[in-house]
């Protein structure tokens, strides 16, 4: 029958605040021996600017960060060309074990043949060049962007020689004459052109009128009406 207020009486006694006092000192006291931890890395740093060292780490990471940007590591699988060629790849794989997402959804099942350029195609094209004949032009490397610079031109050149050949024996497939490219060929089209756009125009004078509605507080279409009037001078 006490047990409800023996409860309240010792909940009532918990909830004092606590109290604290000074024991006094039990056993001998020593007194820290070791250096603060800052204090020591601050003495450190501190003899290593002194000497010098701050300043030629600080270099060594900016000539890393540099190298790095003029020299980025080769990518992996990929080597100098020996023999220029042309190929296409096909990177299409086939599943071994079914795909399924986290929630069991089926993303693939195993046998089918998954192209990722299907899924992602590739927005631009991808160009890996050597640039170690300009980073370093030692003999042997500019000697190399040498030979490899001949053998395009070259091939440019046996471009260029077909293309004059074909123009030659078959005109039709010649754009200047549709369009000329030459100072002296180009002012006669232009003049030409010019020409039968005017008789085109004053053909459909005489069927067709122009009607031009305007405000004189207007300012763009007060120099729209001189542009109008130029027009129809002509």
């Amino acid at each position: 029958m006490w047990r409800g207020p023996v409860f309240a009486a010792l909940l009532a006694l918990s909830c004092k605040p606590a109290v604290a006092k000074d024991l006094g000192t039990r056993g001998e006291l020593f007194p820290i021996a070791e250096r603060d931890l800052f204090e020591d890395i601050q003495a450190k740093f501190d003899a290593l600017h002194a000497a010098g060292e701050v300043d030629r780490i600080n270099q060594r990471l900016r000539d890393r960060a540099l190298s790095g940007a003029e020299r980025p590591p080769k990518v992996e699988g990929i080597s100098k060309t020996a023999t220029p060629r042309a190929f296409h790849f096909d990177p299409t794989i086939t599943v071994q074990n079914d795909i399924k997402t986290a929630d069991g959804r089926l993303i693939a099942r195993a046998g089918d043949q998954l192209n990722p350029l299907h899924l992602t195609p590739m927005s631009q094209r991808l160009i890996f060049f050597d640039g170690e004949a300009v980073l370093r032009p030692t003999p042997e490397n500019v000697r190399n962007y040498i030979s490899y610079q001949r053998i395009q031109l070259d091939r440019a050149s046996a471009f260029s020689d077909t293309w004059r050949r074909l123009i030659w024996s078959e005109p039709e497939l010649d754009y200047t004459l549709e369009r000329p490219v030459s100072q002296l060929a180009k002012r006669q089209w232009l003049d030409a052109r010019r020409d039968d756009k005017d008789r085109l125009l004053e053909g459909l004078s005489d069927q067709y009128g122009l009607f031009y509605f305007f405000a004189a507080s207007c300012s763009a279409c007060t120099e729209f009406s001189a542009i109008l009037r130029a027009f129809a001078d002509r």
